[in-house]
């Protein structure tokens, strides 16, 4: 599960591994927090990086350009390259102004999914109407983008469960209570 750390992670590096703030010199810690001082156990220390061994994943299937160059098929991996450019700009816009205004990945330490779903809908409202008073749509993308990597992050044990509180989902069982 994702520790927050005691203090602002300014100078850190954020590991993907472990999904931690580090100092960049330090790999991931099993003993003191060289943050807080207090004993923190990870589930697993940072893998460090390996030499390839000359393979790369196939999945079995080619494309084939005009230019004769072959390479893995993409079908199935999403087309980034699709993704509006101003949509980007937009949603890293608010994730620059929350670093500065709560912390470098402060929203990893866990928010409960209904919160980002009422923000985004109040957000998507507000541009709809036309509220031009902050960027409504950046902060409809944020909320949208940071629910996706919670639920994930949930599916995969790195945050609690008790995070996924959304009542209206198949196969919840009774909510009239």
């Amino acid at each position: 599960m994702y520790h927050p750390h005691c203090h602002d992670p300014e100078g850190m590096i954020f590991c993907p591994n472990c999904e931690n703030d580090h100092l960049e010199s330090q790999s991931c810690f099993e003993d003191d927090c060289p943050f807080c001082g207090q004993t923190h156990i990870l589930s697993h220390p940072c893998p460090q990086p390996t030499q390839g061994d000359g393979t790369l994943p196939d999945s079995g299937a080619r494309t084939e350009y005009d230019t004769g160059a072959v390479r893995d098929a993409s079908d199935g991996k999403g087309s980034p390259h699709m993704i509006p450019p101003i949509a980007i700009r937009k949603m890293s816009a608010r994730f620059e102004d929350g670093a500065k205004k709560y912390a470098k990945h402060n929203w990893m330490r866990g928010i409960p999914l209904s919160h980002y779903q009422d923000s985004a809908q109040r957000h998507i409202m507000s541009w709809s109407e036309g509220d031009e008073s902050e960027d409504h749509m950046g902060a409809a993308l944020w909320n949208l983008a940071c629910a996706a990597w919670t639920e994930e992050a949930i599916k995969n044990g790195k945050l609690a469960a008790t995070l996924d509180d959304l009542p209206f989902r198949e196969c919840r069982g009774d909510t009239t209570s």
